[in-house]
């Protein structure tokens, strides 16, 4: 006697693929409906440090959004003294907790301290801003 495997797999196809099926429609209808792509992070600027000669802005900002479920986080941002800020432009990032002190060094050298205060950190760090004219030094205290 030949055992009916065609039959039983057609069978439990029949009864999970609906529900499959269903399962992914419900997803794809609560991100189309409760997802608003439209919200912007929330932006807290702690300190705004010009340039010895003016011509750069360093900025020290907190970010955070998303609900009870979000993200938070603190960034450095350097910028021309005639550029609008922009939070999506960073050269150093790093968790919510962590305390963060810049200074010049000179017009092309700027040094970022942070200290850890005993967590695991998620770090980016880079060495240059985007233009290449200022070398990023960090130090974890």
């Amino acid at each position: 006697m030949k055992k009916p495997y065609k039959y039983f797999i057609a069978g439990v196809l029949t009864v999970l693929l609906p529900i499959g099926v269903f399962i992914l429609a419900i997803y794809a209808l609560s991100f189309t409906l409760f997802n608003d792509r439209n919200t912007k992070d929330e932006i807290y600027v702690f300190s705004t440090i010009e340039s010895p000669d003016k011509k750069f802005i360093v900025t020290i900002f907190s970010y955070s959004g998303g609900g009870a479920a979000g993200w938070s986080g603190r960034k450095v941002n350097i910028r021309k003294s005639a550029e609008i800020f922009d939070d999506k432009e960073y050269i150093f990032s790093t968790s919510s907790g962590t305390d963060i002190q810049t200074q010049w060094e000179n017009n092309s050298t700027l040094h970022i301290d942070y200290s850890a205060n005993g967590q695991i950190l998620s770090l980016y760090q880079s060495e240059w801003n985007k233009d290449k004219t200022i070398r990023i030094l960090y130090n974890q205290k």
